[in-house]
């Protein structure tokens, strides 16, 4: 792995039983202050554009004022199955 000069970010690496690394562990300081230095937000690690990210909020707060509008994920499964 590629580490810039000076930084220190306490990573932390797991690893199968044949020692193959596996996953990285980032402590939250450490990566707060990665996304603070590459000015990321954590929208961008969704993949979503900021348009998909303010259409989901939309969606949550219409939600949030009226969750009875909304159906049950089975619900809509078995209305879209009887409709095939």
């Amino acid at each position: 792995m590629h580490y810039q000069k000076g930084i220190n970010m306490g990573l932390q690496y797991s690893t199968d039983n044949s020692g193959k690394v596996t996953g990285v562990f980032i402590p939250m300081q450490s990566w707060e202050a990665f996304k603070e230095k590459y000015k990321l937000s954590d929208d961008a690690f969704w993949g979503l554009s900021s348009e998909q990210v303010q259409a989901l909020n939309q969606r949550i707060e219409e939600h949030l004022a009226n969750p009875t509008g909304t159906l049950v994920w089975q619900d809509a499964k078995h209305q879209l199955e009887s409709k095939v």
